[in-house]
């Protein structure tokens, strides 16, 4: 399924999600990676309800797996909460999880890969 998304809720969204260069418009580093964060972090939107879930989720997925999920400048990084904050309104079609489906779906994962290398040193 392909990942549809929304930037119109997002205040002053035109200057905020994108960038321009030589006359090319495109979106922010910033903007696309929560885009796809959403898929990460199981979150379709981010609202000032979700707002401190999405920074948990982050977070949580920044110590599990030691992940940062913005590429920026030849580095990745962790996405800071001014950043998140601003992008309130983002939309997308990404599922949505509870915080307990969520962890148990990374504890699934962490599973099977600790399986995977306990298996190759048999």
């Amino acid at each position: 399924m392909a990942l549809h998304w929304d930037l119109g809720k997002i205040k002053d969204y035109k200057e905020l999600c994108f960038a321009k260069e030589d006359d090319t418009k495109y979106l922010s580093p910033i903007t696309e990676g929560l885009i796809w964060a959403t898929m990460l972090v199981d979150l379709s939107s981010i609202t000032e309800k979700n707002f401190s879930e999405w920074m948990w989720r982050i977070h949580f997925l920044k110590q599990l797996n030691k992940i940062d999920l913005l590429y920026e400048e030849k580095t990745y990084r962790t996405f800071t909460k001014d950043e998140v904050k601003a992008h309130i309104g983002l939309g997308t079609n990404a599922s949505t999880l509870t915080r307990t489906q969520f962890v148990n779906k990374w504890v699934r994962v962490l599973k099977m890969n600790c399986d995977a290398n306990v298996k190759q040193l048999s």
